[in-house]
């Protein structure tokens, strides 16, 4: 479960780099964004599911879930605040940027305590 949910969230940084540096080139391909959601979905399904199934921890356990539902959220609501701000809608990404590496992190740093 640990691979899977390590390899998932590999996916998800991969497709959000690329994604990004295609808004960075102003050339957005819908695709990749969607590609990039299904897979920081899926992620999510898998984390919360290795965490359910590991062993009974202190609630630093649901960090990584936790990190990733917010980088989940930043990123899916930067696009309806872009409609207002453009200065919100950045913000928000690089919120989702940060939040998202971070839950990576962290959840290796919890597989690793396994």
């Amino acid at each position: 479960m640990r691979e899977a949910a390590i390899v998932l969230l590999l996916a998800t940084i991969a497709l959000g780099a690329f994604a990004g540096v295609r808004f960075l080139m102003r050339s957005r391909l819908k695709g990749w964004v969607r590609a990039h959601l299904v897979a920081a979905l899926a992620a999510l399904a898998v984390v919360g599911a290795a965490v359910m199934t590991g062993p009974a921890s202190a609630v630093a356990a649901w960090w990584p879930v936790l990190l990733l539902a917010l980088a989940i959220a930043a990123g899916w609501s930067s696009r309806r605040v872009a409609r207002r701000t453009d200065a919100g809608s950045k913000a928000l990404l690089v919120g989702h940027v940060f939040t998202g590496v971070a839950s990576f992190f962290v959840f290796l740093a919890w597989a690793k305590g396994l």
